[in-house]
């Protein structure tokens, strides 16, 4: 019996970080046309690209062209790729300011909500809604 339980145990401890390492190696584009800031909805054409470790935001704010960049620290969660359901969080540095991004894939609804840490220890959550996912 204790044979079967270590079996299973190694077994999910494998599975467990091949979901892990699919995640990490998860390149995509996603495009949002919306964003709440502070409960108030508003139209903002953004992209979010995914290449390696480095997420780029991309915004269109009156005809111009705005990017910021982030350096992926580390990754949790578990995402379908094939039916783009599921929660994926990046935790992530702009400079030395931590930046949370997290995705969020439901039947109803997918959302990417971008967090920032202030130096004041408040917290700047933007939540996007969803239009498309493009996996590279």
């Amino acid at each position: 019996m204790r044979y079967i339980f270590n079996n299973i145990l190694a077994l999910t401890f494998l599975f467990g970080s091949v979901l892990q390492a699919q995640t990490n190696t998860l390149d995509f584009k996603i495009t949002s046309n919306n964003v709440k800031i502070s409960g108030q909805n508003s139209p903002l054409t953004s992209t979010f690209t995914k290449t390696g470790n480095t997420i780029v935001w991309t915004q269109l704010v009156n005809g111009n062209t705005n990017t910021t960049s982030f350096i992926v620290g580390n990754v949790t969660g578990n995402w379908n790729q094939e039916t783009s359901l599921g929660v994926i969080i990046y935790n992530m540095i702009n400079g030395d300011m931590p930046v949370t991004l997290t995705i969020s894939g439901k039947r109803t609804e997918t959302s990417a909500r971008l967090s920032f840490k202030r130096s004041d220890n408040k917290t700047e959550n933007y939540i996007f809604n969803i239009n498309t996912i493009y996996y590279q």
